[in-house]
């Protein structure tokens, strides 16, 4: 991970207060790591907390950019349903 993505990152997670990471498979190759060890990296270099780990795609949060409802909807199946249409 450069400094740029890092900072990248930082940037997204001040903005929305949580942020979801996909890392290619030559990034967990190249460090030799597991996911979840390159996952931790992050969450520690940046300050945030390691949410959730699916394969390759890792979610960050920062609890003082995002209300717990978020946190609890998030893990919960995402976005609200749609009303149905007319």
């Amino acid at each position: 991970m450069t400094d740029e993505v890092i900072r990248e990152i930082r940037r997204q997670l001040e903005e929305r207060g949580f942020v979801k990471v996909k890392m290619e498979k030559s990034v967990i190759r190249y460090l030799e790591l597991d996911r979840r060890e390159v996952a931790k990296e992050v969450a520690q270099r940046i300050g945030a907390e390691l949410l959730e780990v699916r394969g390759r795609t890792f979610v960050l949060v920062d609890k003082k950019g995002v209300r717990v409802s978020e946190i609890d909807r998030f893990k919960k199946g995402g976005r609200r349903a749609r009303s149905p249409r007319k």
